[in-house]
């Protein structure tokens, strides 16, 4: 189905610096908790995404957008194209004969899945481990405490500077309250030391989150 955006938010991710919005033709998963999606890299240089959930599996390949049917536990297929996962393998059958063995990267998967499920914007920062995600320009989700805390918080519209590349996002409602800053400077992560084109800062009630963030489309 065709994602459709708010083009304001268009505008604050492009003000930030990041890459041009798009829209993208992705399947929207409602119970995101029982999705699973890998970035799997070939034996030669192939890499596509694949998102599993009850008795699919999408396929993001990179001429194609295919779902295909559950077979057996580990097994998908779509005519002549079998998928077959084995934890963090899987082997890719094309009716050319093609055959692929492929091994997933669990970092870029995590980014992949919040893209296909809604998120417009996600950020990660340390000590201790926490993570947001920015959807549609009105609701943030924040994980804090290394997975413990969950808050899903309603968001003002945002105020936009353009001279100094900054967007300020303020929750609508009073617990918690969050302010989320996003600020177009290059930002290094301070545990994989990662590369990103923003710099992100979450005042959650009065307890300051530092770290770095990207548009996801």
């Amino acid at each position: 189905m065709k994602l459709r955006r708010p083009i304001l938010l268009a505008l604050i991710l492009l003000f930030v610096g990041a890459s041009a919005y798009a829209a993208a033709d992705i399947r929207q998963i409602v119970e995101v908790e029982k999705a699973q999606t890998f970035v799997f890299h070939c034996d030669d240089d192939y890499t596509f995404v694949a998102q599993i959930e009850g008795g699919s599996a999408w396929l993001f390949l990179p001429a194609d957008t295919l779902e295909l049917a559950q077979v057996s536990a580990d097994t998908f297929r779509k005519g002549n194209l079998l998928f077959q996962i084995d934890g963090q393998l899987c082997l890719l059958k094309e009716g050319d004969g093609i055959s692929r063995q492929c091994k997933n990267n669990r970092r870029e998967a995590i980014w992949e899945h919040a893209k296909l499920n809604g998120a417009d914007f996600r950020a990660i920062g340390n000590e201790p481990g926490w993570n947001l995600e920015i959807h549609g320009g009105s609701k943030a989700i924040l994980v804090t405490g290394y997975g413990s805390k969950r808050y899903e918080i309603d968001l003002l519209p945002p105020q936009v500077n353009r001279e100094v590349k900054t967007t300020v996002f303020t929750s609508s409602t009073g617990e918690p309250r969050v302010t989320l800053k996003i600020m177009g400077e290059h930002c290094s992560d301070t545990m994989s030391g990662e590369q990103f084109e923003t710099t992100v800062e979450v005042d959650l009630d009065g307890k300051i989150l530092r770290g770095c963030g990207r548009a996801l489309h």
